[in-house]
């Protein structure tokens, strides 16, 4: 537990760029990976219902299996590996979101032609009585690489998801046990902007 935030083991992907030396000797990738769609829907899936799961065990909030999310995504990376992009116009302000999408809109947002963000990082942000709303904070460089990415699942393999703890109250520690979601909303929910 760091800065009581809780997450999986991040593991440093192995570094082996797909790239040969043709006549000309200019490099070029010898090979375009691609993360398929369904594969990459099926790991959101994993990715909230661990995190769901996981949070309970903090909260006090009753957290349905029927999931919306509120998308972030980080602005353009100027350092970018072979097999990666950067996709200015998908950056976001500060403290900006889009949301509440569905799990089809998320994947939709964020597979572009077999690339996806080498990392997303997933955290309860509320409840209400039908949704439980998760923050997705997504890296602005897409790899269809699964060497590029920042996590592994158990069992799975390579994914870029990051499973968080919701977000801690001021002067929260375990011995005080399960915390409301809704207090930090309250005090903080009105720094966050949608922008759609």
């Amino acid at each position: 537990m760091i800065n009581g935030r809780t997450s999986r083991l991040r593991t440093t992907p192995v570094n082996r760029p797909l790239v040969v030396q043709p006549s000309s000797g200019v490099p070029h990738l010898s090979v375009i990976l691609k993360m398929k769609k369904s594969h990459f829907s099926e790991l959101v899936e994993l990715a909230t219902e661990r995190t769901r799961r996981f949070s309970t065990e903090f909260v006090t909030n009753r957290l349905p299996e029927a999931s919306l999310y509120l998308l972030h995504v980080t602005q353009s990376y100027p350092n970018l590996k072979e097999s990666e992009i950067t996709i200015p116009e998908k950056g976001m302000p500060i403290r900006a979101y889009k949301g509440p999408l569905t799990k089809e809109d998320v994947v939709d947002e964020l597979w572009i032609e077999g690339r996806i963000p080498v990392w997303i990082d997933l955290q309860v942000y509320e409840a209400d009585d039908q949704h439980t709303y998760y923050d997705l904070y997504a890296c602005n460089r897409f790899s269809g690489n699964e060497e590029d990415y920042y996590y592994s699942e158990p069992g799975i393999g390579p994914s870029p998801f990051g499973q968080k703890s919701p977000s801690f109250p001021f002067d929260w520690n375990e011995s005080k046990g399960k915390f409301d979601l809704d207090e930090r909303v309250e005090m903080f929910g009105h720094l966050r902007k949608s922008i759609g």
